[in-house]
């Protein structure tokens, strides 16, 4: 019986989210396809009517997860900016949250030993997130040298998150440190650049009274 494109779009979406969810949890070389699909809820043989290949599937696969990211990366800089994607990212929850989170923590050290289609998709995914990670009129070297500390920090806090807990917080607390310092750094430097100040001692209610580093960082929670 002939499926409706409806039907068929429903059936690659479940797919891609399956594929997505074992890309995070066993990285590209461990997607196979009666897995997938018994996951998706369908037989082996109908994966040919949506993908010609695994390899094909995992491209694919990345892209869309990477979109993903992508996405809430945005939103979530348009909302609270870095600093508040920062205390999402760095949050304890997010290292076991291995299947519904960061694909780039999740995969990018096993990308480098894949095929050219998958390293194609994770640049192509890796380029649009980082740019919109990015806030407008920011320091794009600063903003980039930021998202590395923060994936950098969850691949090295979930490699011994199972062996020893406390050093694994201790990088993600220790990262958001680093974020405060760098925000309150660059806070101070956009008031030197207005002729403001940031000592606390400014008169009140001036631009600048109150724009202390230390009430700064207090302003950044530590990750629940």
């Amino acid at each position: 019986m002939k499926v409706s494109a409806t039907k068929k779009a429903e059936h690659r979406a479940a797919i891609l989210a399956v594929a997505g969810r074992l890309l995070r949890e066993k990285g590209p070389s461990g997607v196979g396809i009666a897995e997938v699909m018994a996951g998706a809820g369908m037989t082996h043989g109908g994966f040919y009517g949506h993908f010609p290949s695994r390899e094909e599937l995992n491209a694919v696969a990345i892209a869309h997860a990477l979109q993903q990211a992508t996405g809430y990366l945005a939103k979530a800089v348009s909302d609270g900016g870095l600093a508040g994607f920062a205390r999402q990212y760095l949050r304890k929850a997010h290292l076991e949250e291995v299947a519904r989170g960061c694909p780039i923590a999740a995969i990018a050290t096993e990308v480098p030993r894949q095929s050219g289609p998958i390293r194609d998709a994770f640049a192509k995914g890796l380029r649009d997130y980082l740019a919109a990670g990015i806030p407008e009129g920011a320091d794009r070297a600063a903003a980039l040298a930021r998202h590395c500390g923060l994936i950098g920090a969850l691949i090295l806090a979930r490699a011994v998150a199972d062996k020893d807990r406390a050093l694994a917080e201790e990088l993600l607390l220790v990262e958001l440190g680093a974020n405060r310092e760098r925000l309150c750094a660059e806070y101070l430097a956009a008031l030197a650049a207005k002729g403001l100040s940031g000592d606390p001692r400014a008169k009140k209610g001036s631009r600048a009274a109150g724009a202390s580093p230390r009430l700064l960082r207090k302003k950044i929670a530590r990750p629940r």
